[in-house]
């Protein structure tokens, strides 16, 4: 894990695949397990240890991994600054109390049901978007993280803000 400037660092569960692609925006990154125990080990660890603690974390998970990443924000809402969970179709959002983007590659039941249902707990706090695909979901995440948790992004990265669903 490098060290830079934007002081962010994105946990990703369960999307491996997006890990070069967030380095690639200058995010600092870290792979973790899609259980909510692992996560929640982590991001302990990174708001205690001095060689993290300075950094703001966001949460990009896909499938499994988005579903570990909301149960653990809503159990300790502190540590995590932003959320972006790709297909989750499970997990609790009456207590998530930080900024989530809901990206819907597909439609599932369970996935639109679970958008929805955040879509009206969070209000202001969810956005909803469809990526085209996998790099257009990172490029999302890059933008969404860049608007809350204060990091600069490239300007070749930044697409446009994602479109609500409703």
């Amino acid at each position: 894990m490098r060290r830079d400037a934007m002081n962010s660092l994105i946990l990703i569960s369960g999307a491996p695949w997006a890990t070069t692609q967030f380095r690639d925006a200058g995010f600092a990154t870290l792979s973790v397990e899609p259980t909510v125990q692992r996560v929640l080990q982590v991001a302990d660890l990174l708001e205690t240890h001095p060689a993290f603690c300075d950094y703001v974390v966001g949460c990009f998970g896909a499938d499994e991994g988005a579903a570990a990443l909301l149960d653990a924000a809503a159990q300790r809402p502190w540590g995590i600054g932003a959320l972006v969970l790709l297909d989750a179709r499970r997990g609790d959002v009456e207590h998530v109390r930080v900024p989530t983007l809901f990206e819907l590659r597909r439609e599932d039941p369970a996935v639109m049901k679970l958008a929805r249902r955040a879509y009206a707990r969070l209000l202001e706090h969810c956005e909803l978007a469809a990526p085209k695909d996998d790099a257009d979901a990172v490029k999302l995440a890059c933008a969404w993280f860049g608007r809350h948790l204060g990091a600069a992004q490239a300007e070749q990265l930044v697409p446009n803000p994602p479109a609500t669903a409703h």
